[in-house]
């Protein structure tokens, strides 16, 4: 599953937690930040496992590949523990498995997007991004 060097399809995927929509969402962006794809997904209505699944699907169905993706963009906070690690989990085993870098981003407003794209062609290689959380943990014992 490596990036083909020489295709002009280059994307990148951005993870969204959800921390303010409750929303997890994916989007699939051009070089520019133009959105070729959008799906968000009502928390309770998907396990985090499944995401990558539904990423591939909704790639399939616009005719993508996971091969054209040239970097991949998480935003960082959200409400949910588990949600960000598994965001995150997702993020670098994609980013690891396809040899492309991943980045923080702040929103998903447009010029973040552009930033998180600028900084991902920098980086130009995979390198871990850890989780940064939006609170401390509620963790209580039974």
């Amino acid at each position: 599953m490596t990036r083909d060097p020489k295709s002009k399809n280059k994307m990148y995927l951005i993870l969204d937690p959800g921390a303010l929509t409750g929303f997890l969402c994916f989007m699939v962006v051009n070089q520019r930040g133009g959105k070729l794809l959008k799906v968000s997904i009502k928390k309770q209505c998907i396990s985090i496992e499944l995401l990558l699944a539904k990423v591939s699907k909704a790639l399939a169905i616009k005719k993508l590949s996971f091969k054209d993706i040239a970097g991949i963009a998480v935003v960082q906070g959200g409400e949910s523990f588990s949600t960000v690690r598994g965001v995150h989990a997702i993020a670098n085993a994609l980013g690891w498995s396809l040899q492309v870098p991943v980045c923080s981003l702040a929103d998903c407003a447009k010029g973040a997007i552009q930033n998180a794209i600028s900084h991902c062609r920098l980086k130009k290689r995979f390198h871990l991004l850890l989780p940064q959380y939006s609170r401390e943990p509620n963790i209580t014992i039974a």
